[in-house]
């Protein structure tokens, strides 16, 4: 056999295995970033803020969403002006 052949026959599997090792990372880097995002969601706090949510709406007692304060000092303005 000649030596470029072998050589080139080596190349490859190094490209193969060292392609084969990126793709195995990138799957476990994945499936760590679920674990935690698993862990968090699951957290005590976290399921207590959720349960939180669950109720105020089944209530029906979402705090309103506060004006910008800019907003708040142009109606100020506006009702003392006219």
């Amino acid at each position: 056999m000649n030596k470029d052949l072998i050589a080139l026959l080596i190349s490859l599997l190094a490209l193969v295995i060292g392609l084969a090792t990126v793709l195995i990372a990138v799957r476990q880097a994945r499936l760590d970033t679920y674990a935690r995002m698993h862990e968090s969601l699951v957290h005590a706090t976290a399921a207590r803020g959720r349960k939180l949510l669950f109720l105020a709406w089944r209530d029906g007692q979402f705090p309103g969403t506060p004006m910008p304060i800019g907003i708040r000092l142009i109606m100020l303005w506006r009702s003392t002006t006219h």
